[in-house]
Formats: C-alpha cells, sequence, structure tokens
C-alpha cells in the first residue's frame, strides 16, 4: 500500500516486505520482512558491535544484542525484548547449526522457522508478560471446539500465500494500460465504501 500511494504522488519507496514466510530459515525472514529495519539493525548495531569479523564468541554476542534492542526499538516494554532476545538466540543457533550441523531438510526447517515465529509473536504483540504467558498456556491446552475452524481458516490462508504470485509481485508486473487506471479507481471506492461499513481498526505501525 505505502509503495502504491508512493507512485500516485510521483516517487517510488523500496521495498521492504518480500515472500518473507516462504523461506525455511530465520535469517532468510529477516532479509526479506522489515528489510530496512532489518539493514538499520546490521549497519548501525551489528557490524560496529564487531560482526562476524572478530571470532565465533563476538559474533553470537553482536546477535544478541542486535535483536534485544531492535525489539527494543519497536517499545519501551519487556515483551518487545523478549521478542527480540528470542530472535537473537534463534539467529545465535542458526550461525552454530551451519557451523556444526548438515542443513536441516527444507520442509523441516519451514515448519521449525513458522512455530518460532508463532510463539515469538505472542510477546510482540501481548500487553503483557502475564498476558503473554496466559496465551502460551491457552495453545498448549488445546484451542477448545473452535480450533476445528481455525484450522481451516489457516489453511486457506497457507494455499493463497503459498501457491502463485504475490501482490506485490502482481502489481509490480503490472503495466500502464489506459484502462486500468479506471477500474483500478471504482475497486479502490468499492474496497472503501465495504471496509467503511466494518469497525475502524488503528493500523499496527502507529503504535511504533
Amino acid at each position: 500500500m505505502p509503495m502504491g500511494l508512493a507512485r500516485i504522488l510521483g516517487f517510488g519507496l523500496s521495498g521492504n516486505l518480500t515472500e518473507h514466510k516462504r523461506h525455511d530459515r530465520l535469517r532468510e525472514f529477516w532479509r526479506r520482512w522489515h528489510m530496512t529495519l532489518s539493514r538499520f539493525l546490521r549497519d548501525y548495531l551489528y557490524i560496529p558491535l564487531g560482526g562476524n569479523r572478530h571470532g565465533l564468541t563476538r559474533q553470537l554476542a553482536a546477535l544478541l544484542i542486535t535483536m534485544a534492542l531492535g525489539g527494543l526499538w519497536h517499545g519501551a516494554g519487556w515483551t518487545f525484548v523478549i521478542w527480540g532476545t528470542l530472535h537473537g538466540i534463534g539467529l545465535a543457533a542458526g550461525v552454530l547449526w551451519r557451523r556444526w550441523f548438515a542443513p536441516i531438510p527444507r520442509p523441516v526447517g519451514w515448519a521449525m522457522l513458522m512455530v518460532f515465529l508463532l510463539v515469538s509473536w505472542i510477546f510482540f504483540r501481548a500487553p503483557s508478560l502475564a498476558a503473554a504467558c496466559n496465551v502460551l498456556l491457552a495453545m498448549l491446552a488445546g484451542g477448545g471446539p473452535a480450533w476445528p475452524r481455525g484450522l481451516g481458516t489457516i489453511a486457506i490462508a497457507a494455499a493463497v500465500v503459498f501457491v502463485g504470485p504475490t501482490s506485490q509481485t502482481i502489481a509490480g508486473n503490472l503495466r500502464p494500460y489506459r484502462w486500468l487506471a479506471p477500474a483500478g479507481a471504482l475497486a479502490t471506492v468499492a474496497l472503501l465504501l465495504k471496509l467503511a461499513d466494518g469497525p475502524a481498526y488503528e493500523f499496527i505501525y502507529f503504535h511504533f
């Protein structure tokens, strides 16, 4: 949406997300998710802290510190610090695994990454540590009667995400045909009218 709005106003923005959940490694996730923040953390924290140029111990410490501070960047709360630290631990574990063990098969690696992300996101979105713990306990206890419906929704969403191109790829490949302008305008108006019928949700990044 920001990229499209920028083009309407006559300038371009670099991409910030690109198929970040189609990969099976945490480092690949960070290379494709929130890419502007990832580059900032790399250039102004990870590399000045030593990066991978001063031995394994220094590299692991740099990863942990960088990601913990990256979590703190999102908000002054322990939930954000824990979220960032978890990602630092995950990235450090990836460094150690690549050094000492054979690569994990892609389907297994992807499943492990999704579980890791789902658990870590709880701390990112929870208003407090107590709330995060309650969600984790509820997940361990099971989803209750609504769980089968939830599985169906997840399966449909996964099919949309993993089969075919992303919306960003489709938009990037569109050519400036004249008939697309009125069709796009009508679709946008219809979408805005539909959204106006539902509840108002604050854009998540207004919190940061």
